[in-house]
């Protein structure tokens, strides 16, 4: 019998890891807490013994642990930070807007041993017709996509939308203010990200 080289074994497993992270992050409960968490800060403890009830309801072997408490802390509060990102931008647009409506995990991004990827998930979205033009243009400029930033504010300027036919989202013939708009909130939101929320995970 062929041995597995234990590096193989290793990486299946962040890979495994990293899908259930990413699962665990749509769960109602976690997403709520981590939408508080975008405003106030919620104890460690608090956050830790949620994840460790969800954990142990998924019948996971002890060694995930850990590593799992880690990775769905950093991928849960991420998605919510571009949830709430999506949600400042709405309003100017006539909002509500349901474009990241059941997909938006569908973009976490993660090389094959499992580490998770801010920029790659956000290039994904940035790239993808079906979202919202303002919020793709917001994310190009908080994650200095330079030519992606500069063909969608082009789109923004012309008073052009996505083609998606899930935008609902009207025309607007002032885009310029639309774009400081836009711009505004991502001078506020860039500073949030830096900082990473007020939650912290030991």
């Amino acid at each position: 019998m062929t041995e597995v080289p234990v590096s193989t074994i290793s990486t299946l497993e962040e890979a495994a890891i990293m899908k259930f992270a990413v699962l665990l992050s749509t769960d109602k409960e976690i997403s709520q807490l981590m939408k508080y968490a975008l405003h106030a800060e919620v104890p460690n403890q608090r956050w830790k013994n949620l994840l460790r009830r969800k954990i142990s309801e998924m019948a996971l072997p002890a060694h995930f642990h850990k590593r799992l408490i880690s990775i769905t802390s950093r991928v849960s509060l991420f998605m919510e930070q571009l949830k709430s990102i999506h949600d400042e931008i709405s309003p100017a647009f006539g909002g509500p807007c349901q474009c990241l409506h059941g997909i938006l995990h569908s973009f976490v991004f993660h090389s094959s041993d499992g580490v998770f990827d801010e920029r790659k998930t956000v290039e994904r979205i940035v790239a993808d017709q079906r979202i919202d033009v303002a919020f793709r243009f917001t994310l190009a400029n908080i994650f200095c996509m330079e030519s992606s930033r500069v063909s969608l504010q082009q789109q923004l300027l012309r008073g052009t939308q996505s083609d998606s036919s899930e935008n609902n989202w009207p025309n607007y013939s002032e885009s310029r203010s639309l774009v400081m708009l836009i711009y505004k909130t991502f001078c506020f939101r860039q500073t949030f990200l830096i900082r990473g929320g007020n939650f912290l995970v030991d």
